[in-house]
């Protein structure tokens, strides 16, 4: 995801334009856009969280299944493990869902450069 740190009432959030969550203090100190990494399997479904997506594909994978989640018009992947507790979710039921707040930060250095590489490689 690409995105930026703001502070909303003294606490840092990743805020993109479909997607905003808190996340931890040390990232407060980022400045300019960055990318974050979120496995899918840290993203856990949340019946009382603010952040609602839509399920628009489940595949069963036996031990978890996967769900690929549209917020907006931002897609995210959802490993949910707990397949003993929940039915499966089926396309075009909302879900709330929970990001953690401790995202892998992609140095952007090395997105970018990847990116200017792509194209000249075109």
């Amino acid at each position: 995801l690409k995105g930026t740190v703001m502070i909303k009432d003294n606490l840092p959030y990743f805020t993109t334009e479909h997607i905003q969550f808190m996340v931890d203090s040390e990232m407060a100190e980022e400045q300019g856009e960055i990318q974050v990494l979120i496995r899918p399997e840290m993203i856990t479904i949340d019946e009382a969280s603010d952040l609602i997506g839509v399920v628009e594909n489940s595949v069963y994978h036996g031990s978890y299944i996967r769900y690929h989640i549209k917020i907006g018009e931002q897609s995210l992947i959802l490993d949910d493990y707990n397949v003993s507790e929940r039915e499966l979710l089926t396309k075009g039921v909302s879900i709330g869902i929970r990001i953690p707040r401790c995202p892998h930060i992609i140095e952007a250095e090395t997105v970018f450069e990847k990116e200017k590489v792509a194209e000249f490689s075109n």
